[in-house]
Formats: C-alpha cells, structure tokens, sequence
C-alpha cells in the first residue's frame, strides 16, 4: 500500500516531555480487503471535526490485521502539553495485541493545575475535568467547548474511522451518538492518566489505566474531592502504574490516592515480581531512565523518548508491564 512520510523536529515540554525527532506515515482509505500488517494513521483534529480550537497535534491509529481483534478499543491520553506522537510504543504494542488503538489529541493545558491545584474549592479539580471530558463550562480557568472536549474529539475520530476503513469496524465503538464506552480501556499519563480514572468515575469504561498521576491540592494538602465519590465503572478495572522517585507527585501521597479510589492490590515493585504481579493492580518501579532530564522517573514508564530500551526496542520488562495492564488475555 502506498503511503507518504512526513518528518519533524518537535521540541516541547510535555506532561512533561523534552523533544525530539518524530515521523508520520498516513495510509489511504482502505477500500477492499486489508493485507496483514500494522496500519498507522496520523489525523489531524481538524480533519475529522469542525470548530477545533488548538491542540491540533494528530491524533495516531493503530490497527494490526496480523492478529485475532479483541474488539476492545485502547485510547490513550498523553500528559500535560504532550501530544499522541510521543506515546507511540505503549499504542502499537496495544495493536499488537489485537486492540483497535487510538492515541487522542486533546485540551491538555497546564491549565488544570495552575488553577485546581491552588485552589481552596477541592471541587475544582473534578469540574475542570469534567469540562475538559465533556465540554460543559464548569470551571474557572478552564475553556473547553464542546468542539474539543475529550468524548466529542474521539467519538468524531471513530465516525471518521468507521467510514474512512468500514472493513476495520471501527464503527462498533459507536453507539448512537456517543461511544460506546462498555467496550474502552481508557488510559494516559500525568494528566491524562487522572483524566482516565475520572472518566472512568463518570461512564463504565471496560477498563481505566492510569501512569503517574494524582490529583493533589498542594494549598490545602489533600485530594481532590472527585476521588471520594462513587464511579460507574467498578474499583476492580482499575489499574495504575508509578514510579517511586516521581519528581510531580509525591510517591506515598500516590499510594493514598489510589487507596481512596479503591483500586485492588498492594503495592507491587515490577522489578521483583513476574508477571502477574501478584495480580495487583497497583504496580511501580524503581527503574531508571536512559534520558536524565525533565523529570525522568515521571516520565520512563511510558514517554517514548524515556522508556528504557534493548537493542532499539522497549525493554520486555515494561512491555510485559503494559500488556497486564491493557490486559493480553
């Protein structure tokens, strides 16, 4: 299949990541039956949706049809000012497994922490991510229609997908006018991943993964309100991943939090456990990064560019780490 490529320099700060070189292939329409290989795609927000106000960064899909599907769709949330092209191993290995795959560009400002972190109002935090997930006008510092909320963003990407590929069946993650959310494993890092877990409070996702997030009121030196309440999706699809040296979030504050949300298991250490891992759902690591600066341990779990690696490729190690949580079997 023919296809072009397009290569930059992108130089950032992300949830929080520092730059470097990345690449975009975009496949044409398929329009009969799919050889066996990965299929990536990099789609502009813009393609897919009107009224996209910023954060135009492609959205990147991943479709393996060397594989059985799962028919379970994997989205991913990258962290503050990143974007899905900097996350790229953790949503091909997705594909790999037979997930339908998607890494969502989204309103991911430092926003939300410039505002709900320092706040006295501990409901804050849950509003903006509320707006931020459905575009509702909620908070005070946060200004996210309903053009660029989360669920408007990806259910437009899906409709987009299920005509653009109708062989790939994107369209059964679709239901009515809105996702179907029952058959999701929604997951992301720092802000992305608190996104995933409130997202998971407000609709039953299949799943929810998040990597090295919580949401901490740093005046008042407490949790977020949201954390205490009730969530549609049950405690036991709950799933987190952290690093004990995190230079964001203070390791044993993480470790309350995720008590709060109920989230199953003790604490695991994935260097001292097979997989696994004791069937805990509370995973960190004490691993270090190959790339030193910007907060590496907050970022070696999951950002590309940190992720520890052999021979080029991720370190089987972490790779054995995202299938448990996404869930291989």
């Amino acid at each position: 299949m023919a296809y072009s490529t397009t290569c930059r320099l992108l130089l950032f700060t992300s949830g929080f990541i520092l730059g470097f070189a990345a690449c975009k292939k975009t496949d044409p329409p398929v329009t009969g039956g799919e050889a066996k290989k990965l299929y990536t795609y990099s789609i502009a927000p813009a393609t897919v949706g009107t009224g996209i106000s910023g954060f135009t960064n492609e959205h990147t899909v991943y479709y393996d049809t060397r594989v059985p599907s799962k028919n379970k769709l994997v989205v991913f949330l990258p962290g503050t000012t990143g974007f899905p092209g900097a996350y790229t191993e953790f949503s091909k290995e997705a594909a790999s497994l037979g997930y339908h795959s998607i890494g969502l560009m989204y309103p991911n400002s430092t926003d939300l922490y410039t505002t709900a972190a320092v706040s006295t109002d501990l409901t804050l935090f849950g509003k903006s991510r509320q707006e931020i997930f459905t575009g509702q006008d909620l908070a005070s510092g946060i200004q996210v229609d309903t053009n660029n909320c989360i669920r408007t963003r990806l259910y437009r990407l899906l409709r987009y997908l299920s005509v653009q590929y109708p062989t790939q069946n994107w369209s059964q993650y679709l239901s009515g006018n809105d996702i179907n959310w029952g058959a999701v494993i929604i997951a992301g890092h720092s802000q992305g991943g608190g996104h995933a877990l409130y997202i998971a409070k407000k609709v039953q996702v299949h799943r929810a993964v998040s990597f090295c997030s919580m949401d901490w009121n740093t005046v008042l030196g407490t949790h977020a309100s949201w954390v205490y309440e009730a969530g549609q999706t049950p405690a036991d699809r709950l799933y987190t991943m952290n690093h004990n040296g995190d230079e964001i979030f203070d390791f044993a504050d993480v470790q309350t939090q995720m008590g709060i949300l109920g989230i199953p298991g003790v604490y695991t250490d994935i260097q001292q456990a097979n997989p696994p891992f004791g069937n805990s759902h509370r995973l960190y690591t004490r691993i270090s990064s190959g790339l030193s600066v910007l907060f590496p341990n907050h970022n070696v779990s999951i950002l590309d560019a940190y992720i520890p690696r052999v021979s080029g490729t991720p370190n089987p190690l972490m790779l054995a780490v995202w299938d448990y949580l996404i869930g291989a079997d």
